[in-house]
């Protein structure tokens, strides 16, 4: 063992003690160093001096061309500062457009959707209120909604009849003057009643709110000569949606608040008979443009103007309104500023032409001009880098060039040490002959000789005496190799959640996500010069003071445990998006102690240095009892922190801890240091000065865990895709194999969404009118095994995806996960631990893939044999690629618009939708359509026709999707008993109906896929209890949510322990049951 401290000690000086001091350079030589010059040769000198006008003359040009560099950068930077200043307002600015749009577009559904209504002839005017609340209810502020119609003079006594009892019931209205018409004089606007007996009317039948727009009941717009009848027949003979001017309503309080009409006739509908009269009906809404602005801005997320105008007929253009937009706090809606009236002309001019954006887009029958500016400095550009940039590349040439110097000089005392080694090695040659120094050599040789022949003679003679046998000299040639340490410091870790995390894991991601973890440790470790211990399972043990001493100990051990919280942070939040779910929420608790340690080498096989002593068991009890996130340091260590003057680094912890064999001690937190050196608690707020930099605020947190989530299942996604395509490819050269062999083989009719067919969702579906759940089958025929494709398929990780495509795969993934609810339990969390639970289900199933290899090599004619027996005993499940696939999309999708309440309430919350579905697994018949809709569309066109090669392959894939989807209702009790009755008619021999082989196997297929994806939707039920507890919770916490708020009757929290057992013995024992009679369950 070293004691001498200052030569241990040295090894962690820093580096400006070692650097030689410019100034002593340039000092005049002593008497001593012109006497070691002497050494020099005179071509030396010769060199030094050429070296030094060298360097003189780079270090001219070096500042010279730093001052150039320095000028080139600040006129490159200026020039990209504002060209990214003008790009980051045209984006945004074209962003709040597109809000603007996708906000109006929101108001012509709304119309679609109440012409649908206004079409009933039997809808009464209280159908059309609740209709009305519910566009209310959907935070849809509309100021004014009608249906008119034309109506013959036969039917108005009746609809009269029916207002006007209406109005008395409803509103004790008794001012009703029948069929009205409009009045305009003096008193202004008057409803005056329509004596004449036209062939028919263009009447309000239904309209909301009534109050206040009294005038408009049973409104004949026929009689209207203004704009209302013109926009009204326009609208009837285009088909489309038509727009008014800008109009000040009877309501309206606000003289500068203006509003505008769409008049909706509907979709023309596939049984109109042209020719035939046909009943016109249209829908009226009146929109403030404030409302309009007012929702834009909820959604707004920068400092910005918009103005809009209307495009008048005679290419003019009217004022309709305009706000501007301020984010006051980030994560919330932007404050909203209504702005007066401005000519368009007047707000060019006042606006630089670089920081405006005029855009012309189509609403309804017309147009609008809108205008975009800045309202603050957001959008200017920053030349506070630039000039910082400009004056460090210049200051960097300056250093460079003293650099160059003082290497220069540097050079010099080089040659002098050289000079004097050489001196050196001439007066050892002097002292010691050659002959004595080769004998020194040899000595060294023959000294471990002698112990190589002392371990051949006991290995010869096994019989040796018990003292020379039984003694570390005699087994090992010398003593044992150990020391007392007095003075070490050691740091035991442990990952938190580990357990739970590696029972949902692979193998092979468990070592990945300890060999990512360790090696960064091991590196940081090396940096600041701390001796690694060990690494058993999860559990990492370093120490600081052995085997060199150092005094410094506690210190350097604080720091590192430190880096490894803030390290682990990053680490698993970036190996979240391959490793999966919940890799992200891993955290490490540490304990350290101070004390002396015995260390030493125990020699044998596979002898390592070890550790031994009460301090090593102190530090573990120190970090079993930390808590995550946390540091928790004895008193003894404390006390040497203290000491070094890092007092401000601990604080107690409170109360005392009970330790094994110790009783209950006093312990310390080791507090995290914030950005600006302060430091608080480990046991607080996560991260140090690195972790704060790098991870996302809290606020966007759950964002960056999403897209984590996202892109775990692209990848997951891409390798089920490699594997569809390599499957194809092999067969596809076994076909050109039977072609060149003149043997006829079937090709399939290959895939395009531009050519197959008109709607390629039409042609994947059987039925287009039967609902999904109607579209479940008994039997899914799997591929029948392929033996020339099986011995031709390559290795599926060399297969290219086009960039393309994994583009429009991560853009629907991102579709999918924005379209699952915030619930605690039915999110796109759960989702993706469902599908990484049948992804592991089914690489537990035995793949004839996995015997091609080793089987190859033996014997490759009995690699099909093998792989077709597999392939029957596992039902062709694992040998089907798109099998695999469609399983893990449909773990994906299957809580798509999950509402976070039961069917039974759903279907009553959302009545219409219940009726589409026929009331049965409404929730996962929406999830299904809407996942398939969102498939279907034209943007993620070129990502189909990648994965599947044609239509019947896109139909499979559907078929395999309904059926496990709808597997995953497993409340619905008749479907349960339906269910059950299909696997007895697929294993129950009693009950089983055999047709033919074929149908047997591919029916057994199909109920066990199901079993998989049910057994995968409630898999935390089966995994480490921290799962169950976790998932349990989330879904006890969205049930009881719904509670809270009415939508169910029955409080969760009332007998929850129950109804999870009664949900387990419902269904886990069930699945059990199967497994018996399937062993891949």
């Amino acid at each position: 063992m070293v004691d001498d401290k200052h030569l241990n000690h040295a090894s962690y000086a820093s580096s400006d003690e070692e650097d030689i001091d410019d100034e002593e350079m340039q000092q005049p030589l002593t008497k001593e160093e012109d006497e070691e010059a002497v050494l020099l040769s005179n071509l030396d000198v010769i060199e030094i001096s050429a070296m030094t006008r060298r360097t003189i003359l780079f270090c001219v040009l070096i500042l010279i061309g730093g001052l150039g560099a320095a000028g080139l950068f600040f006129w490159y930077g200026y020039s990209e500062s504002v060209e990214d200043a003008d790009d980051h307002f045209d984006r945004r600015s074209s962003e709040l457009v597109r809000l603007m749009e996708s906000k109006w577009i929101d108001y012509e559904l709304t119309a679609l959707a109440t012409h649908e209504f206004c079409q009933r002839e039997n809808a009464t005017h209280v159908e059309f209120t609740e209709f009305y609340e519910y566009v209310l209810a959907a935070e849809l502020d509309v100021q004014s909604l009608q249906c008119a119609r034309n109506v013959t003079n036969d039917e108005r006594p009746a609809i009269e009849a029916e207002s006007e009892k209406y109005l008395k019931e409803t509103y004790d209205y008794d001012g009703y003057k029948g069929f009205v018409g409009l009045v305009f004089d003096e008193a202004g606007i008057q409803a005056v009643p329509n004596k004449t007996q036209e062939p028919y009317y263009y009447i309000i039948t239904r309209m909301e709110p009534f109050i206040g727009n009294e005038i408009a009941m049973n409104l004949d717009l026929k009689d209207d000569e203004l704009e209302g009848r013109i926009k009204l027949e326009s609208s009837w003979e285009t088909k489309k949606p038509v727009l008014t001017n800008r109009l000040t309503t009877i309501q309206e309080t606000d003289a500068a608040a203006y509003a505008v009409i769409i008049y909706h006739p509907g979709i023309p509908l596939s049984t109109d008979v042209p020719g035939e009269y046909q009943r016109a009906t249209w829908t009226s809404l009146l929109v403030r443009i404030p409302s309009l602005l007012d929702r834009v801005g909820f959604l707004q997320e920068e400092n910005l103007a918009i103005f809009m105008y209307n495009i008048l007929d005679n290419g003019g253009r009217e004022f309709l309104g305009a706000a501007s937009f301020t984010i006051e706090e980030k994560g919330q809606p932007a404050a909203v500023e209504y702005i007066d009236e401005i000519e368009f002309e007047d707000l060019i001019d006042d606006h630089d032409s670089d920081r405006r954006l005029i855009k012309r887009v189509s609403i309804a029958s017309g147009s609008w001009d809108v205008v975009v500016v800045p309202i603050d400095n957001t959008y200017d550009p920053s030349f506070q880098f630039i000039i910082f940039g400009s004056c460090m590349i210049f200051l960097i040439g300056v250093g460079v060039s003293f650099w160059m110097y003082s290497n220069m000089r540097r050079t010099v005392e080089i040659y002098k040490a050289k000079a004097q080694a050489e001196a050196e090695r001439t007066i050892v040659t002097n002292l010691f002959p050659e002959t004595v120094r080769e004998r020194l050599v040899e000595g060294a040789k023959a000294k471990n000789e002698i112990i190589r022949r002392r371990a051949r003679r006991r290995k010869k003679n096994g019989n040796l005496g018990v003292s020379e046998h039984l003694t570390s000299e005699a087994l090992f040639g010398s003593k044992p190799i150990a020391d007392f340490y007095p003075a070490v410091t050691i740091l035991c870790a442990d990952l938190a959640g580990f357990t739970a995390w590696s029972s949902q894991r692979e193998p092979s991601q468990v070592f990945s996500l300890l060999e990512v973890i360790y090696h960064d440790f091991d590196e940081v470790a090396k940096r600041r010069g701390i001796f690694k211990v060990e690494t058993v399972g999860d559990a990492y043990v370093a120490a600081a003071g052995v085997p060199n001493y150092r005094d410094d100990h506690a210190v350097v051990i604080a720091r590192f445990a430190e880096n490894m919280l803030d390290h682990l942070r990053l680490i698993v939040n970036q190996l979240e998006t391959t490793l999966g779910p919940d890799t992200g929420d891993l955290d490490i608790r540490i304990g350290i102690h101070s004390g002396p340690v015995t260390a030493g080498v125990l020699r044998g096989d596979k002898g390592r240095f070890q550790l031994f002593g009460d301090t090593m068991n102190m530090a573990s009890r120190m970090e079993s009892t930390a808590g995550a996130g946390n540091i928790q340091i004895t008193a003894e260590t404390a006390a040497l922190l203290k000491a070094a003057g890092k007092e401000h680094w601990i604080e107690p912890r409170e109360g005392k801890v009970m330790v094994k064999g110790k009783g209950n001690l006093s312990t310390f937190w080791l507090k995290k240091r914030s950005k600006g050196g302060s430091h608080v608690s480990s046991g607080g707020s996560l991260g140090s000065l690195d972790a704060q930099e790098w991870f996302p605020k809290e606020e966007n947190a759950e964002k960056a865990k999403v897209e984590r989530l996202v892109t775990w299942n692209v990848e997951q996604m891409c390798i089920l895709v490699r594997e569809i395509v390599a499957r194809r490819d092999a067969k596809k050269a076994a076909q050109a194999a039977a072609a060149r062999a003149r043997v006829p083989s079937l090709k399939p009719r290959k895939m395009s969404l531009d050519t197959a067919s008109d709607n390629t969702e039409t042609d994947v579906k059987d039925d287009d009118s039967a609902t999904p759940l109607e579209q479940v089958k008994d039997v899914i025929y799997l591929p029948q095994f392929d033996e020339a494709a099986f011995r031709t398929e390559v290795d599926a990780s060399e297969v290219h995806i086009p960039s393309k495509v994994v583009r429009q795969l991560r853009e629907f993934v991102t579709g999918i996960g924005s379209m699952y609810r915030a619930n605690p339990f039915h999110n796109f969390e759960h989702a993706s631990h469902v599908a990484m639970s049948v992804t592991k289900l089914l690489s537990r199933i035995v793949n004839p893939r996995q015997h091609n290899i080793e089987a190859s090599k033996t014997s490759p004619s009995a690699v099909s044999d093998v792989a077709a027996s597999i392939h029957d005993h596992t039902f062709g499940i694992t040998s089907d690629p798109l099998t695999h696939f469609a399983a893990f999309f449909s773990a994906l999708i299957h809580d798509v618009d999950h509402p976070g309440v039961p069917n039974p309430v759903l279907m009553e919350e959302m009545p219409m939708m219940a009726e589409n579905y026929k009331h049965k697994s409404v929730a996962e018949q929406n999830s299904v359509d809407l996942a398939w809709l969102l498939l279907m569309g034209d943007e993620y066109k070129e990502m189909c026709e990648f994965i599947f090669e044609n239509v019947e392959e896109m139909k499979r894939f559907r078929q395999l999707v309904i059926n496990m989807v709808m597997a995953t209702d497993v409340m619905d009790k008749e479907l349960g008993a339906l269910r059950k009755d299909r696997w007895k008619k697929a294993f129950d021999e009693e009950y089983r109906e055999f047709k033919s082989e074929d149908e047997d196997k591919n029916r057994k297929a199909t109920i066990v896929i199901e079993h998989l994806i049910q057994a995968s939707d409630v898999s935390h039920t089966m995994q480490h209890w921290h799962v169950y507890i976790r998932w349990n919770e989330n879904l006890f916490m969205e049930l009881y949510d719904a509670y809270r708020k009415g939508r169910i009757e029955n409080d969760p929290s009332e007998g929850w322990y129950k109804g999870e057992i009664g949900f387990l013995f419902r269904t886990k024992v069930y699945q059990m049951e199967r497994k018996s009679l399937y062993g891949a369950l």
